[in-house]
């Protein structure tokens, strides 16, 4: 694993609910909506935790999307991964 954040290309996303694991797999980019409007989360990205709704798009690669829709959970992001646990 590269030591700078920065040059990694990718994120591990794992995104969970209370029953199941969702979606796990490296991904480019992920898109969120939180109370401040929409952000994406990039290979690189400064630590956050945040509230996210309305769902959310995966950038599996530069062609291919993924969207999972629910309409409340919360968003960890630290050293290219990322952690969804919905919530509803």
């Amino acid at each position: 694993m590269p030591k700078d954040p920065f040059e990694q290309s990718f994120l591990l996303l794992s995104v969970s609910n209370r029953d199941r694991r969702v979606f796990e797999g490296s991904v480019k980019a992920l898109s969120a909506f939180n109370a401040k409007g929409p952000f994406d989360v990039l290979p690189g990205h400064a630590n956050l935790i945040s509230l996210i709704h309305n769902g959310l798009v995966i950038h599996k690669n530069e062609r291919e999307r993924q969207t999972i829709a629910f309409q409340k959970g919360v968003l960890k992001a630290s050293q290219n991964r990322v952690f969804i646990y919905i919530v509803s």
